[in-house]
């Protein structure tokens, strides 16, 4: 099962897609997120997102941010 992930910027959507798994940069350390993860927040650092979906893996490198999963399972990035 995969869940929905939106990377934003203020202009636009970098990417808008399902995922398996994301991985990114959080101040206090890297943090992986699957399926079922409880909500969460995080300010993120400099570094590289990583979205996995069906065996494929999508970088998106970022300066900072903040990364929320939403009570619904889905993972919203503003960068």
């Amino acid at each position: 099962m995969s869940f929905k992930v939106q990377i934003l910027t203020p202009d636009k959507t970098i990417f808008s897609g399902p995922a398996d798994a994301v991985y990114a940069p959080a101040e206090n350390g890297d943090i992986g997120i699957l399926e079922d993860h409880a909500p969460y927040a995080s300010t993120l650092k400099d570094g590289m997102i990583e979205i996995i979906h069906s065996g494929k893996k999508k970088e998106i490198q970022i300066a900072d941010g903040a990364l929320e999963v939403k009570e619904d399972g889905e993972v919203v990035i503003l960068v």
